[in-house]
Parts: C-alpha cells; sequence; structure tokens
C-alpha cells in the first residue's frame, strides 16, 4: 500500500459515515488541481493513482463513496479496466470519467461502464470547469441547491426476511413521478417507483431492496403489490376526472413466467382500469433474456391493449433489434443522452434520431432524466412527445402527487 492510500485511509476511519469521493489520476499536479475544486464540500476527499488503489478504497469504505472521479489514462490498470472491476464489487460508487480524449472517445467508454453494470454520471475533458462540477454535484444532490433530490434515511444492509417482511405488510409503496406532454404542458400520466418507508429508519433507497428481492425470486410480489397499489390509485383518479396513464417497470427475471401477462391482467381488469391506461416499461436487456418466454408474454400484453415501452433506449446493443422484434408503443430515450445533450453533439444527436425514428414508427418518444429547462425546451423543439425528470417533478408519495393533480393538471416546470 502506497503512502498516498495510507494517508487518505487514516482520515476516512475518523469518519466512516461522511459522504466521500474518490479521485483517481495519475498526475500529482492534476489530482492537486481536483482536490483544491472540491475542498470546499463537506466530504471526505479519497486519493489514488491508479485502479489498483481505488479498488482498495472501494472494497473498504465503498458505502461511504458518493463519486469516482477516474481518468482513463492511467500506469498499472487504467480507467477501463478499473471500471470492469468496479462492476463486480457489491458496491459500486457512482463514476464520473476524465480524459482529455474526444468525446466521440469518452462515449464509447460511457458505454462500455454501462455495459458492465456502473451508473455513469458523465463524462468531462480535463480540465474541469466550474460548469461542470456543479453538473456533477447537481447530479449527486451533493449540494444544499438540489433541494427536489429524494433524501433517504441512513442506509443499513436489510436481509431478505426484513424486506419480505415490509412487502408483505405494504412498507413497500409506489411514489409517482409526473410525464408531462409538450403540448399541453399537462400532467398526462405518471411512473409508479417503488419505495420503501421503514416505521423507524424512515425512506429507504430502492437499491437496499430491490436486489434482494430479485434475488431472493420474490420480485414478482413487489411488481405485483406495486400494480395493484398503482391501479386503484388511478381508478380514485379517473372517478375524480384526471385521465391519465400509470407505468411500471417489469424485472427482466420475470418475463421468463408464461403466466406472468395473465396475472398482471388480471390486477388491471379487478381494478376496473381499461388496459390502455397501463404502459409496462421493459429494459431491452429484459427483452433479450430467455427470449421466448419474454417474446410471449410481451406480445400477450400487445394484444390485450397494454402499452410497452423500451426503456433506457440507446444505451445497449441491441435496441433497433428490439423495436422490430417487439410492437412497442414508447421509445424511452435514455437520461445519460438527456442530461448531455446541451455539451455534446453526439448525445443531441442520438436524442434526436430517437425521436424521429419513434414519430416513423407511430410511437410516443419520452425522455427521462431533465433536470434544467433549457433541455425541455430543446426536447420541445426536436418534437419529443412526453418528458420526465426533477425539473418537471420528482417521485412523491400519493398524497403530494394528488397535490399535483389538484393544480388541475398543469405544470409549473413548463
Amino acid at each position: 500500500m502506497t503512502n498516498l492510500l495510507k494517508g487518505t485511509l487514516t482520515g476516512v476511519q475518523s469518519t466512516s459515515r461522511q459522504k466521500s469521493i474518490l479521485l483517481v489520476e495519475d498526475d500529482d499536479f492534476q489530482r492537486q488541481v481536483l482536490k483544491t475544486q472540491f475542498s470546499s464540500l463537506n466530504v471526505d476527499i479519497l486519493e489514488a493513482c491508479n485502479g489498483i488503489e481505488a479498488l482498495e478504497h472501494v472494497d473498504r469504505y465503498g458505502h461511504c463513496i458518493s463519486l469516482i472521479l477516474c481518468d482513463l489514462d492511467m500506469p498499472k490498470m487504467d480507467g477501463m479496466e478499473f471500471a470492469r472491476h468496479l462492476g463486480t464489487r457489491e458496491v459500486a460508487p457512482n463514476l464520473a470519467l476524465l480524459s482529455s480524449s474526444d468525446t466521440s472517445m469518452l462515449s464509447s467508454v460511457d458505454t462500455m461502464c454501462r455495459a458492465y453494470g456502473i451508473t455513469t454520471i458523465g463524462t468531462f475533458q480535463k480540465p474541469l470547469s466550474r460548469d461542470q462540477i456543479s453538473k456533477i454535484l447537481k447530479e449527486l444532490s451533493l449540494t444544499e441547491t438540489n433541494s427536489d433530490a429524494p433524501r433517504y434515511a441512513q442506509q443499513k444492509a436489510f436481509t431478505e426476511t426484513e424486506i419480505v417482511a415490509a412487502l408483505e405488510s405494504h412498507q413497500i409503496q409506489p411514489h409517482f413521478q409526473a410525464k408531462l406532454d409538450l403540448s399541453s404542458n399537462t400532467i398526462v400520466g405518471a411512473e409508479a417507483l417503488a419505495r420503501w418507508l421503514h416505521p423507524t429508519l424512515g425512506l429507504q433507497a430502492p437499491f437496499s431492496f430491490i436486489p434482494v428481492l430479485e434475488q431472493g425470486q420474490y420480485i414478482d410480489a413487489l411488481t405485483f403489490s406495486l400494480l395493484r397499489q398503482a391501479v386503484a390509485k388511478q381508478q380514485e383518479w379517473l372517478e375524480q376526472g384526471h385521465k391519465m396513464s400509470i407505468a411500471v417497470n417489469l424485472s427482466p427475471n420475470s418475463l421468463h413466467d408464461l403466466s406472468f401477462a395473465d396475472r398482471l391482467t388480471e390486477i388491471v381488469t379487478d381494478a376496473g382500469i381499461a388496459t390502455d391506461n397501463v404502459v409496462f416499461e421493459v429494459t431491452e436487456t429484459a427483452a433479450m433474456q430467455d427470449l421466448a418466454p419474454a417474446l410471449e408474454n410481451l406480445a400477450r400484453l400487445r394484444l390485450r391493449g397494454f402499452g410497452l415501452s423500451i426503456d433506457d433506449f440507446g444505451t445497449g446493443f441491441a435496441s433497433m433489434e428490439q423495436l422490430g422484434r417487439i410492437a412497442f408503443t414508447e421509445l424511452k430515450i435514455d437520461r445519460s443522452f438527456v442530461s448531455t445533450m446541451l455539451e455534446k453533439n453526439e448525445s443531441r444527436a442520438i436524442v434526436e434520431f430517437s425521436i424521429n425514428m419513434a414519430q416513423k414508427l407511430g410511437m410516443r418518444s419520452v425522455a427521462e432524466g431533465v433536470e434544467h429547462g433549457e433541455e425541455l425546451e430543446l426536447l420541445r423543439e426536436l418534437g419529443c412527445d412526453h418528458v420526465q425528470g426533477y425539473f418537471v417533478a420528482k417521485p412523491v408519495d400519493v398524497n403530494a402527487f394528488m397535490t399535483q393533480l389538484a393544480r388541475g393538471n398543469r405544470c409549473t416546470a413548463a
């Protein structure tokens, strides 16, 4: 272990619960510049000269690290190899990639990281500007100026027994994030997102319970519970004159069960909701796993009138093939392109291409992750149909969502 690594580890041991930023940069001067730029934050600054040292930090203090800023070109273990190893860790903090390479190179590495299952908040050319740092901090919700960010209580590692008990006692409930129609500036739908309101620990982040349910084969129970609660509320809203669709995410692990579509249909029809008022969001990865049963389930859902949305469009390697294989009704443009389209020509081109393709295929286009007014206006200019994101509305509980609807479905952000 190097002296640099030992020194930074010592600083963390006394404040292990405080948020930390890990700087991975082989150049001493560049690393010091980064440290100075982030020194005003109330966070620990960890430092590493290469990927090997960085992995030691992650293995010891991964739960405390909010962000890793990583250079790509380093000795011993470069940024790409580090990202590959990071994807195998139980805890993989958010990653921001730094390089003096051109933007197309950075975009390729960003796609590679996502393929390894890593959450990247952006790719940035060195040296970082003040605007770029502000963008990074907004993504991470580390500053007080981003008041719309979700405030999760202290997190802990829950057992499968605890999580299943919470599911059965309805502590896990839907929060609703509004979808805005850009032509009318009205709320026309909402995505139902699972949130756990723990009776003593408060609101728990999805990553604290969803992966456990996935591994323990309880993800169907979560999907059914979330859908049942969501359509019950949707029926109330319809009775009050608020006609809107509800979107629910489907897990890749669910689509191999040939009875899955029947069970979803039963829940919706029992609530008195028309099937065309419900959209199921499916990642392209989900559509490719266990292909034949997945196709049968998705085809059956479309035959029964449900909407199908291809989620995170463009982040994998088979998006175009999936559009031709499955009768999707909606194309959801991934936030990684939306959040960078004002700075990167490549991202804007992908967003514009996606919107145009959706129009030609008779599909609705939805852009997620809209966090700035400039992004919304560009999407309106490009002809996008619907948007969602913190600029429009953050995910909120049912009472707060009712308040949004009480404004007459108008969106103040628009």
